[in-house]
């Protein structure tokens, strides 16, 4: 999966410096400004918490380990 998707964000980003060449600068710029924020090349650990209710359902795919449970509390 996470190799699926770095070749789509791969993709998507290669579009974008095609549309807009003067963009590289400031991408690269803020990916390095995100590695020296965290220290590594990755956004670093992300938690995140969503209610839901009624028939609303929530998963976000990040990296790393992920549990989703869907279901009522009863």
């Amino acid at each position: 999966m996470r190799l699926e998707q770095q070749a789509a964000w791969t993709a998507r980003l290669e579009d974008l410096l095609s549309d807009y060449p003067e963009a590289a600068d400031e991408l690269r710029a803020l990916v390095r400004q995100v590695a020296e924020a965290t220290g590594t090349r990755s956004a670093g650990h992300v938690v995140q918490y969503a209610v839901v209710s009624d028939q609303a359902q929530q998963a976000v795919q990040g990296h790393g380990q992920q549990t989703n449970v869907f279901g009522s509390r009863a």
